[in-house]
């Protein structure tokens, strides 16, 4: 049997909260969950994007220049390269999470919104690339 790609996933889930959170407007919470849920992802054979590790560029920028919309650009820039997006949870009022589902529907990326929904898509996926 051929060595085949394994599929890329991108992981979306609220990163921030609604009301700032220790003065952080980020929430330690979200950010574990959002890891754990890409890593359940590398568990189940495949390559995820985790957006949650980005607070390492906005730790190391000394001079201040990564803005919110450097943050949306670099991240829309993996997310159009994936196979599917895994909305890992949803929260009323997530504005990122939402552009990302857009995003993803625009260029033509299915978007799964359970882990057993993904699982489901890469046995699919898994099939037609060994068709190839």
């Amino acid at each position: 049997m051929k060595n085949l790609p394994k599929p890329r996933v991108y992981v979306a889930g609220p990163y921030s909260c609604q009301r700032r959170c220790r003065g952080l407007g980020v929430s330690l919470k979200a950010m574990r969950e959002g890891i754990q849920a890409s890593r359940k992802v590398i568990y189940e054979g495949m390559i995820p994007f985790c957006p949650w590790f980005d607070f390492m560029w906005a730790l190391l920028d000394e001079e201040g220049i990564l803005s919110k919309e450097w943050f949306y650009e670099y991240t829309s820039s993996f997310l159009v390269v994936c196979d599917v997006v895994y909305i890992h949870k949803i929260e009323k009022g997530s504005e990122g999470t939402l552009n990302e589902m857009l995003l993803a529907e625009k260029n033509g990326i299915p978007v799964v919104n359970s882990f057993k929904r993904l699982l489901s898509w890469r046995d699919k996926w898994i099939q037609r690339q060994q068709k190839v």
